[in-house]
């Protein structure tokens, strides 16, 4: 008509919205399943309806190596789209959300398979609104723009329908219009949504000190943050900073399209124990990637107890030099693409302490051509993408950490100074528990010292701890738990100058292939071990013909190996005594090389004992492999 209309919209904020939640009930299996797995109701909304749902398993689809489900609604239907429970290239749980955003679910894997008919039910409740009514009119006639105002109130407590939208900075404010025909002749409720945030930052340079404060907190950061040279941007305790997601008005940046904080400056996010800092998306179902991280670039940081989550890159560490600082404390960096990235900051000194490192798309730490020192203690770091790698370092200190579930290896490729990992729990990461190559020594990169005590290394997918070295250092590998890996348990290698390593104390158990093996120029100190229940027990060869294979095997139990106990090779001569050697399935002792072995006063059990003493000495023995063997 040739006038100007109006329309009536409903309103609300999280402040506002004091009716019944949208809800689901706890999903029921009934007795007769065949799987015993479970299924957890992930998310309802604004779209969840009043409804009974029904999951009915297919049985297995082969081709995706995966269970999958028919969907249905009572009120929804038949969804478009099975639900296929795992992801065929990781093989872990995904979710599914249904065909209009009613609700989202993930069903995961028990002791028992799901097998055809299975059925997991549950039920949803549309919960009610409350909110404020409000008429826009159109600005002339035919425009298509209609308008309107509301009052706010940041005061306590909500009162509904007073022609006043309640409202606490950082609510999320909806507003819902009900279209009687919408664009196909359907009824449908349209929605948008907007930030009420405190303090709005655009994408700016700070040229004076600032200092961002609770009081004025959260703040919305909607383009790139830089802090210039000289100057400091200080995050007080209780602050939040919500990223603008997927926006950056000022396009530039490492991530053109998303909001960042660039520091050329100083940044200091001083939270405490008692109230915290956050840094995360303004998205109210966040994910990785809504903004861009922190970058550091010639300048300095230090953050304490802060959550830094859902960034494209967590903290990017870029070229902090000659002694400038990072420091990282009582943090947790969570669903971010990385959690720690640095390149090219030469003598720079970090500091990584205290913090949960968890869930990150990529590596926990990475660190390329960096040359700088690195301490890294008393973190949990768990169930991220990569696990830590560091290359070209000055000097890598890892000291009691937690270091669980990841992808990958901890892995180190050359230091200059000091590499120390000692204390560390290091279990069930899919590669080794700890690479360390050390395959460039000349002039200054000749690493000092290698200590490697008192760590628990156990199932993980690969070696337990693989060191290759062409270092002079004299790796120290004591007091360590390496159990249960699927590769070798302690793998050392020195190939260019010869070594004296200590292994001594060590208990190595339960690893598919050789326990400990020793090879290259190392001349070791293999004394007081427990080597149990390995593929094979001790493996070691000297190969330098012009050196002096001689060292001590002495005071180790080498028990229950499935292959060899003992096995000599090359130059190597050790002296091999007062080791019990014990109950494997191989032979007790092999000797490979043209040398005498010294192997006196040893326990080989009850039976050898007894095939020693019942022939006439010098003699041929069932237990030991040596020329006598070899035709």
């Amino acid at each position: 008509p040739a006038v100007a209309e109006t329309l009536t919209v409903k309103i609300t904020s999280e402040t506002e919205d004091t009716g019944t939640p949208f809800s689901a009930t706890t999903p029921v299996a009934p007795s007769s399943n065949v799987g015993d797995g479970t299924l957890t109701v992930l998310k309802t909304s604004y779209d969840t309806k009043t409804e009974d749902w029904t999951i009915l398993s297919l049985g297995q689809d082969m081709a995706m190596g995966t269970s999958y489900f028919r969907v249905t609604g009572s009120v929804s239907g038949l969804q478009s789209q099975n639900y296929f429970m795992t992801d065929m290239m990781t093989g872990e749980s995904v979710s599914y959300t249904s065909d209009n955003n009613e609700v989202s679910f993930k069903i995961e894997n028990g002791s028992v398979a799901f097998s055809v008919g299975d059925t997991i039910t549950f039920s949803t409740s549309a919960g009610t609104i409350v909110g404020e009514t409000v008429t826009l009119t159109e600005t002339d006639v035919n425009t298509g723009i209609f308008t309107s105002s509301i009052a706010l109130n940041e005061a306590g407590t909500p009162n509904a329908a007073d022609g006043i939208l309640d409202v606490q900075s950082g609510d999320l404010i909806t507003v819902f219009y009900e279209d009687v025909s919408g664009d196909w002749g359907d009824a449908e409720q349209v929605r948008s949504t907007a930030l009420y945030a405190a303090t709005v930052i655009k994408g700016s340079t700070l040229l004076a000190d600032t200092v961002w404060t609770e009081d004025n907190s959260p703040y919305l950061v909607t383009g790139d943050v830089t802090v210039s040279a000289n100057t400091t941007l200080t995050i007080m305790p209780g602050v939040t900073v919500l990223f603008l997601a997927n926006t950056d008005d000022t396009v530039g940046g490492q991530a053109p399209y998303d909001s960042e904080l660039i520091i050329k400056g100083s940044l200091n996010v001083a939270g405490t124990e008692s109230k915290g800092v956050t840094l995360t998306s303004s998205n109210r179902e966040p994910t990785t990637g809504d903004w861009g991280g922190i970058r550091v670039e010639r300048g300095t940081a230090s953050i304490s107890y802060t959550t830094l989550e859902y960034s494209a890159y967590g903290i990017n560490l870029y070229n902090i030099q000659n002694g400038k600082t990072f420091t990282l404390n009582n943090s947790e960096l969570s669903n971010n693409g990385t959690g720690i990235k640095s390149s090219d900051s030469y003598y720079g000194v970090f500091n990584v302490s205290n913090n949960t490192i968890r869930d990150n798309s990529s590596y926990a730490v990475h660190s390329d051509n960096n040359h700088a020192n690195w301490t890294i203690d008393n973190n949990v770091i768990s169930g991220n993408g990569q696990l830590m790698s560091f290359n070209w370092e000055i000097s890598v200190s890892l000291t009691d950490n937690e270091i669980r579930n990841n992808q990958g290896s901890v892995l180190t490729y050359l230091i200059q100074d000091d590499f120390v990992f000692t204390g560390n729990t290091v279990t069930e990461n899919t590669g080794y528990g700890l690479e360390l190559n050390l395959t460039y020594t000349h002039g200054e990169w000749d690493t000092d010292s290698i200590i490697i005590e008192d760590n628990v290394i156990d199932n993980n997918g690969y070696y337990g701890v693989y060191i290759n070295s062409y270092s002079s250092a004299d790796p120290m590998i004591n007091r360590n738990k390496v159990r249960n890996n699927s590769g070798y348990g302690v793998y050392l290698n020195t190939s260019e100058n010869n070594t004296q390593p200590s292994i001594h104390d060590n208990e190595i158990t339960g690893n598919d292939n050789i326990g400990l093996y020793v090879s290259g120029k190392a001349v070791p100190s293999i004394v007081g071990n427990t080597i149990n229940n390995n593929g094979s027990g001790i493996y070691v060869n000297y190969d330098d013909v012009n050196g002096n294979g001689d060292f001590a095997l002495t005071d180790n139990l080498i028990t229950n190996n499935q292959g060899y106990g003992i096995s000599v090779n090359g130059y190597a001569k050790p002296v091999v005594s007062n080791n019990d050697i014990v109950g494997n399935t191989g032979y007790a002792l092999e000797n490979h090389t043209s040398f005498a072995i010294d192997a006196k006063n040893n326990w080989w059990g009850v039976d050898d004992s007894a095939e020693i003493n019942a022939g006439t000495n010098p003699q041929a023995l069932s237990f030991i492999y040596d020329g006598n063997n070899d035709g």
